[in-house]
């Protein structure tokens, strides 16, 4: 049975002791009830796993020692950014969390036409905490060693103007379908909200350069287009696949430019 999985923001090494942070204590301890002498898995995102005993528990607080460490192969070869059109409700974190779960390297949460205005400072910020909470729990979940990055929310034109590297933007009306487009070991892929996006927005992506494709025949809800695209990439070029790319070398388009 897979040991329980705890995320700390702080540095890790054997032999290190130290107490858990207050989300952990409740999860570890309050939830779970672990009692002392359980081994733990740490993890801080440095991409190591840090196997930890539990020697203490007071009443608001539990200690560890930190036995070993170690680097699990978990991450993708494939340095995925999921550009996602913000989404009402907990179907955003279901698109969150499954990015993380598929490999995602970076999400950038996308303000569209469709989806609505950002909103006040605030409120934003709210948000950017819920979602990094659920970027972290999904980390947690999937075996994970690094945490994807939050990238600030911007609006389309913005995140078309900020895009580095080749660039994917998903619409129905396409001809291509997404796995034909050439791009290269860093892909951005741009996902629209329920009602797509508008049409000023997709002549501001062509004229950037930024290819135009296709997940196929049906049209999909906006956190679903996003589960597909992330899988159909890493099923090509990452490490879901039969071969992982590490044995693959670099795609056959990896020198190419983005298709206009």
């Amino acid at each position: 049975m897979r040991s329980t999985r705890i995320y700390l923001d702080r540095d890790l090494a054997p032999g290190l002791e130290l107490c858990l942070s207050r989300a952990a204590f409740h999860h570890a301890i309050n939830v779970l009830r672990h009692p002392v002498g359980v081994v733990l898995s740490l993890f801080n995102g440095d991409g190591r796993e840090y196997q930890a005993q539990l020697i203490a528990i007071a009443r608001k607080e539990a200690a560890v020692r930190v036995l070993s460490s170690s680097e699990p192969a978990v991450e993708s070869p494939l340095r995925t950014t999921l550009v996602q059109a913000v989404i009402k409700g907990d179907r955003m974190d279901y698109a969150l969390q499954k990015a993380v779960e598929l490999g995602v390297s970076q999400i950038r949460p996308l303000f569209t036409e469709h989806a609505g205005a950002c909103p006040g400072q605030g409120r934003l910020q709210k948000k950017i905490q819920h979602w990094t909470r659920v970027i972290v729990s999904a980390c947690e979940q999937s075996g994970r060693t690094r945490i994807p990055t939050l990238l600030t929310p911007l609006d389309t034109a913005e995140a078309i103007a900020a895009l580095e590297g080749p660039g994917v933007l998903l619409a129905p009306s396409a001809r291509s379908p997404l796995g034909s487009v050439p791009t290269g070991r860093d892909i951005t892929v741009f996902i629209g909200p329920e009602g797509g996006f508008s049409a000023t927005e997709l002549a501001l992506a062509a004229d950037r350069g930024i290819a135009i494709a296709t997940l196929g025949p049906r049209i999909l809800r906006a956190e679903t287009a996003a589960v597909a695209a992330l899988t159909i990439l890493q099923s090509l070029w990452g490490d879901l696949g039969p071969v992982p790319m590490t044995d693959r070398g670099a795609p056959p388009w990896h020198d190419m430019q983005p298709a206009p």
